[in-house]
């Protein structure tokens, strides 16, 4: 946005502005109309949306309505939908993004069609994430210290393991059960007897299947488990 057009201002255009009956009137929607529509729709904070059984990270100025869904809002054929999209893609104001489930659709510049301390709360917020997961490295670096150095096998301060590690405690905050800093110690010292691969699948293992826990397993011990079912399904044969 150029300074011509930041000059000019802002007006505080409510999402309940849907909600009236000026906004409900049964009409097809003009290309101006259904551009502010987009704006109204898409989020305004990150969310995890469901569709078709995929779940799908929804992040702020994004949405993921379907053309379909699009074109019902609006009273426009999908054809009509998508070269308008198209055209929207092509002057830089979206990105589309399409799958097997749904578009998504990210308004480009998002923040700046928001109110001006809302972008500032925003721009907070990202700099307090920041440094929450800056203090959760810290913390983390300090609980390694308290460990010998006999006990370590592999490198727990590589970026690779502090970006699975920073999961790991976002999960746990996620379902209400943040880790205390005797679990955060017991659960590092464990991970540290295993290579840096093995513990880098238990902590996804874990946030795949819901567990509160961490159960690494050695290259060795999974082999075995292979070798275990192989066997078995060798004896009993279908």
């Amino acid at each position: 946005m150029d300074k011509e057009k930041k000059s000019k201002g802002y007006i505080y255009l409510s999402r309940s502005l849907t909600d009236n009956w000026i906004w409900k009137e049964e009409r097809v929607f003009n290309q101006a109309e259904a551009w502010i529509d987009i704006l109204m729709e898409a989020n305004h904070c990150e969310k995890k949306v469901c569709i078709g059984g995929v779940l799908i990270n929804c992040k702020r100025g994004q949405s993921v309505k379907s053309m379909i869904t699009w074109g019902k809002r609006w009273g426009w054929n999908r054809l009509k939908v998508r070269r308008f999209l198209k055209l929207l893609e092509s002057d830089t104001m979206v990105v589309l993004k399409t799958n097997s489930k749904t578009t998504i659709l990210t308004v480009c510049n998002y923040d700046t069609y928001q109110k001006p301390w809302e972008s500032d709360e925003h721009q907070m917020n990202n700099k307090r994430t920041s440094n929450e997961h800056q203090t959760n490295t810290n913390n983390t670096l300090k609980e390694l210290k308290t460990l010998k150095e006999g006990e370590l096998t592999l490198d727990l301060t590589s970026e690779k393991f502090l970006s699975s590690w920073q999961s790991w405690v976002d999960y746990r905050k996620e379902i209400k059960k943040p880790m205390k800093p005797t679990t955060i110690k017991t659960q590092i010292k464990t991970l540290s007897k295993f290579s840096e691969d093995e513990a880098i699948k238990a902590i996804h293992d874990s946030i795949q299947n819901g567990w509160t826990g961490l159960f690494p397993k050695s290259a060795k011990d999974l082999e075995d488990e292979k070798t275990k079912t192989r066997n078995k399904n060798l004896s009993n044969p279908c």
